[in-house]
């Protein structure tokens, strides 16, 4: 009988090490951050990324940026969609697409600095970057 829980014990904890080893976890990964001032208004930076998703499909639902007095999701001809990044996929932001608006003080950058951003995902949560 004794034998009987052991192997029964053995296999339960086994089957539970397949089903966590097993699970996938959510990911994204930000790539080639760039942000480039509006020419139209020196306080205005659109802000592009190539975003890799490892996991399930996800959506872009945040951004900030301590840098920033206001951050925005642009998503040009879509009404105000969410940005779906596709399961085990990639997306762009790209200036003449669905990108990210800064507005902030220009004389705080100078050329080639960074302004830090925080991205936020349904699924994967905050995600940081420079761009």
């Amino acid at each position: 009988m004794k034998r009987i829980i052991v192997l029964l014990c053995l296999l339960l904890i086994g089957a539970l090490a397949v089903l966590l080893i097993g699970k996938k976890t959510n990911s994204i990964t930000l790539f080639e951050g760039s942000a480039v001032q509006s020419a139209q208004n020196d306080k205005m930076f659109m802000v592009s990324f190539r975003i890799e998703n490892s996991g399930k499909p996800d959506r872009l639902i945040r951004t900030s940026s301590p840098s920033a007095h206001h951050v925005s999701i642009m998503n040009l001809g879509q009404d105000g969609a969410a940005l779906v990044i596709p399961q085990d996929g990639a997306g762009i932001l790209a200036m003449a697409g669905a990108h990210i608006m800064l507005m902030t003080n220009p004389d705080t950058f100078a050329e080639g600095a960074f302004l830090p951003l925080n991205l936020t995902f349904e699924n994967a949560g905050h995600v940081r970057s420079p761009a």
